[in-house]
């Protein structure tokens, strides 16, 4: 297990329907059975993919373990057990100088929807380029990472050198390829 061995943060790319979020499951369940009073925060570009997530994960989370979609203007009371909200939340969170609270594993799903990407337009354009130093100073306070994509090419390569792990089964485009194969020599990779 790379998170007990200390490699925090993981970069899972598999191509459409293999199996993304059950690797995120599994993940969850293998954390949550160590260390049952984690707080983890899922993301992901759309409303959809967040409710999704959310039943995606019962199967196989603890009953213990509560789930909460951050869906509206107000946050979450806690953020104990698995907190699932869209990027949008969590930039409007900070925008509004919001207290999120603290969050040990940052899951994010669809991650090429969203690392190194702007939103808004004309005068109000947010680029999201801090994920990269989140990635770089997280380790420090203890934060994990776990990128899920199906196109790593679409991820800065600042970001991808950040991910400990790898995992990855069935990239057929060749810039995918390419991508991980440049990160893989400073990484663990697990090959499925």
């Amino acid at each position: 297990n790379c998170y007990t061995q200390g490699m925090k943060s993981t970069l899972v790319a598999l191509a459409t329907g293999l199996g993304k979020t059950f690797v995120a499951g599994t993940f969850l369940r293998r954390v949550l059975h160590e260390k049952p009073e984690a707080n983890i925060l899922i993301l992901a570009d759309q409303r959809a993919l967040i409710q999704q997530f959310d039943r995606a994960m019962w199967k196989h989370l603890p009953k213990e373990i509560s789930t909460h979609i951050w869906d509206g203007n107000e946050i979450p009371a806690n953020n104990q057990g698995i907190t699932l909200a869209t990027f949008q939340k969590l930039i409007n969170a900070f925008d509004k100088d919001d207290e999120i609270g603290n969050f040990e594993i940052v899951i994010v799903d669809e991650a090429h929807n969203f690392l190194g990407r702007q939103i808004g337009v004309d005068d109000y354009v947010a680029k999201l380029d801090a994920f990269e130093l989140m990635a770089k100073e997280g380790r420090k306070y203890g934060l994990s990472i776990c990128l899920a994509t199906q196109r790593p090419r679409d991820i800065t390569e600042g970001v991808l050198s950040q991910m400990g792990t790898l995992i990855v089964h069935r990239l057929t485009n060749d810039r995918d390829r390419e991508v991980v194969e440049r990160v893989e020599g400073e990484t663990q990779a697990f090959h499925l």
